[in-house]
């Protein structure tokens, strides 16, 4: 079982977010100062670079190229600055994405199948946004234990006193599916289970878990 809260921006955005919405001079400050960071590494590789005089048609194409290069360079180093900010807040659970990327098929011995890029990538916007929804709504933030099953699933999971979360998903075709168990007390009785696909953020699970951390 793997559990995900999916953010609908793309992985190389996640990190470009609006000063103006943000809830806190504190996180406001923080997301500037990374802001800074990234213009700053730009402008710094655009002077290093330099223009070259050519001809209009040469210089649109190369106008067009250098942005292109650029917006591919600034995407990478935005997920560098994003998975920084991500592993200060859960340590432990990005250590084990970054231990999950290096698998090979038949990590186990058994013909298992390794998390896919996708997969992997949409873990970390899990993250992202139980960190975010927890801040709005002045929640704990409980690190989940991180697994991998042999069909290249991740599962997510949480112990909040009695109750017990787990949180299973892979992408199949660019689709996020999920599988969950959800139990209320130590009694089976009062778990439940099942699957389902598409935008966890408006699911019947993250708002349980958003709810246990507060």
């Amino acid at each position: 079982m793997n559990g995900t809260f999916v953010s609908s921006e793309t992985f190389g955005n996640l990190a470009l977010k609006s000063v103006c919405f943000l809830k806190s001079p504190e996180e406001s400050s923080k997301v500037w100062e990374r802001e800074v960071k990234l213009f700053n590494f730009m402008i710094t590789d655009e002077q290093r670079t330099g223009a070259k005089q050519e001809h209009e048609m040469s210089k649109t194409h190369g106008s067009v190229d250098r942005s292109l290069k650029q917006n591919r360079r600034y995407s990478m180093y935005s997920q560098l600055i994003y998975k920084k900010e991500l592993s200060d807040i859960f340590p432990k659970a990005v250590r084990r994405l970054q231990g999950l990327e290096n698998l090979k098929e038949n990590w186990n011995g058994d013909q298992s199948l390794p998390p896919s890029t996708n997969t992997i990538e949409h873990a970390y916007g899990i993250l992202e946004n139980i960190w975010r929804e927890a801040f709005v709504r002045k929640a704990r933030i409980l690190e989940p234990r991180v697994t991998c099953g042999a069909g290249g699933d991740i599962t997510f999971a949480w112990t909040i006193g009695q109750r017990e979360l787990e949180l299973g998903f892979w992408v199949e075709h660019g689709m996020p599916q999920y599988e969950y168990l959800v139990c209320a007390t130590p009694d089976e009785c009062s778990c439940e289970e099942g699957s389902f696909e598409g935008d966890l953020r408006d699911s019947n699970v993250f708002n349980a878990l958003i709810s246990w951390l507060q």
